[in-house]
């Protein structure tokens, strides 16, 4: 909604705890999108009311993202991988065993690239504003893909539907999220 919000990555961890699901190693990115839905999006400004979220194929990820949806996902991460995203600013794609798993939102897109947004602060990174870099050959490495909406929201993604439409009642994407 061209709106730039701040997060609350920390308040949303605690309220992701609470689901029980989670280890010292984070938490499974259903669980962190359950938290949202349930919890809404907690930001400096205010909480913003998700109504759900839907899962996007890879192949869809510049489309949506053009459309201002920025895509909820995951990575593997082994013991080079997010080093060189925060050192280097490219993230490494699956290069060795798997330690844990960590979850970003892809924001935009450039030839040859993807754009992500780590969730450690404006500061982290080797661009030094939270961001790091994912080559078009590795979004094969990505996880799941969803993004989130709320009512604003279903009104874009359904233009041609009329608002009195069955289709458009709220959760009416939840078949795939």
């Amino acid at each position: 909604h061209k709106r730039v919000l701040k997060a609350l990555p920390d308040f949303l961890w605690q309220l992701q705890q609470q689901f029980g699901t989670f280890t010292k190693n984070g938490d499974s990115l259903q669980t962190a999108l359950k938290n949202i839905k349930k919890n809404g999006l907690h930001c400096e400004d205010g909480t913003y009311t998700i109504l759900n979220y839907a899962k996007v194929e890879h192949s869809e990820i510049n489309s949506w993202i053009a459309r201002g949806f920025p895509i909820v996902t995951c990575a593997d991460v082994t013991k080079t991988n997010f080093k060189d995203a925060k050192f280097k600013g490219v993230f490494g794609g699956k290069d060795g065993e798997k330690v844990t798993a960590h979850a970003f939102a892809l924001t935009g897109y450039e030839t040859g690239y993807l754009w992500a947004l780590n969730s450690y602060g404006s500061t982290w990174g080797f661009f030094k504003d939270g961001t790091f870099k994912i080559k078009d050959t590795d979004v094969a490495h990505l996880g799941s893909c969803y993004i989130l909406y709320d009512a604003e929201d279903i009104k874009m993604i359904f233009r041609d539907v009329s608002e009195k439409a069955p289709f458009q009642a709220p959760g009416a994407l939840s078949g795939r999220g």
